[in-house]
């Protein structure tokens, strides 16, 4: 019997530096992972919020990010989550580049949900989420996924307690007695990826990473989560917790939880 190959999902969240948007007279307020801006004279095309690779050898305040490897060929389906004013002034520009980081093509989506492919020279690219004549704008992350899960699944993003979580809804299923797949993950601050099974329905919670480098919840953060669970678990989901180092004080409370029920 062959496995099933797992279905993959990537969030582009706020970078965690934006200090160059105050260049344009923007004003910048964040909460949680969402950004709200506000700017009445950036200019048409001009980037609000940018993505592309950055590795830096030399300590400083702007985090790594490691962009998504893109299979050649393949149709990738993108939905922006926002609320803009005035309506349809954010696009997503795609530009391309080849192996020696030559500019190959500049694609600029006015829709906030498109598809689109990368040919074989294009093997480097970068997002930008830009103005349309843009004023205001709440945006939450830019969803990026292959054809067709984005149809298929939805995915609820959530931060609770300081926590993200991210949920995956199979529209499909029929089950009586659906099964959540809760899984604990290591947060990453800008590009998060989450691999899961297809046709299944799972919670995905991200632990943040201390400066000693061991991830943990409080106990406060571990209350607030199983609340969240049970809410879930109350519409008829029979839970299914990975067991892991992650998990361990997790799945404790959560069966202390039901027992108190």
């Amino acid at each position: 019997m062959t496995e099933k190959k797992l279905l993959t999902a990537h969030f582009f969240f706020r970078p965690q530096n934006m200090a160059y948007i105050y260049l344009y007279g923007a004003k910048v307020n964040f909460r949680d992972e969402d950004l709200f801006y506000q700017n009445a004279i950036v200019s048409p095309g001009k980037a609000i919020v940018t993505w592309e690779e950055r590795h830096l050898e030399t300590a400083d305040f702007v985090p790594n990010i490691t962009m998504p490897r893109l299979a050649i060929g393949t149709k990738y389906q993108y939905q922006i989550e926002s609320e803009e004013q005035p309506i349809d002034s954010i696009a997503l520009a795609l530009t391309t580049y080849d192996s020696n980081l030559e500019q190959r093509d500049y694609r600029i989506f006015t829709s906030k949900e498109g598809e689109f492919s990368l040919e074989p020279e294009e093997v480097k690219y970068r997002f930008d989420l830009a103005s349309l004549g843009n004023q205001k704008l709440y945006f939450q992350h830019l969803l990026l996924a292959e054809v067709p899960v984005l149809e298929e699944y939805t995915f609820t993003v959530k931060d609770i307690g300081n926590i993200r979580t991210i949920w995956t809804h199979y529209n499909k299923r029929s089950d009586f007695m659906p099964v959540l797949n809760v899984c604990v993950r290591t947060h990453t601050s800008t590009v998060q990826t989450i691999s899961f099974e297809p046709q299944q329905d799972n919670l995905f919670i991200f632990i943040p990473v201390q400066i000693n480098g061991q991830g943990q919840f409080d106990d406060e953060q571990i209350d607030i989560i199983v609340k969240y669970i049970n809410e879930i678990r109350t519409q008829g989901y029979v839970l299914q917790i990975e067991n892991n180092q992650s998990t361990t004080s997790l799945v404790k409370a959560i069966q202390q939880n039901i027992n108190n029920d």
